[in-house]
């Protein structure tokens, strides 16, 4: 579909849902209702895994993704940290 190098970097959708991740993890950050941002990020990680799933990903690329977005979650929380700190 994408070539079987790595799905993570040659699909467009991976990184749609990257960026997704990002944007949210930043309203988050910065505005208030925190519980709408977590839900909404919630319901962006389903449909990137359906999405994985529907690609024929393998476990190591799940595991890249997850790893990628905790990455990006861990960023915005220790800019949350040093804000109150």
């Amino acid at each position: 579909m994408y070539g079987t190098e790595n799905l993570i970097i040659s699909s467009p959708i991976m990184w749609i849902c990257f960026a997704v991740t990002a944007i949210l993890g930043f309203l988050e950050y910065k505005l208030p209702l925190k519980w709408l941002w977590i839900t909404l990020t919630v319901v962006s990680q389903a449909a990137a895994v359906v999405a994985l799933l529907f690609a024929n990903a393998a476990l190591s690329e799940f595991l890249l993704y997850i790893l990628v977005v905790l990455f990006i979650r861990l960023c915005y929380i220790m800019l949350e940290r040093r804000k109150t700190a």
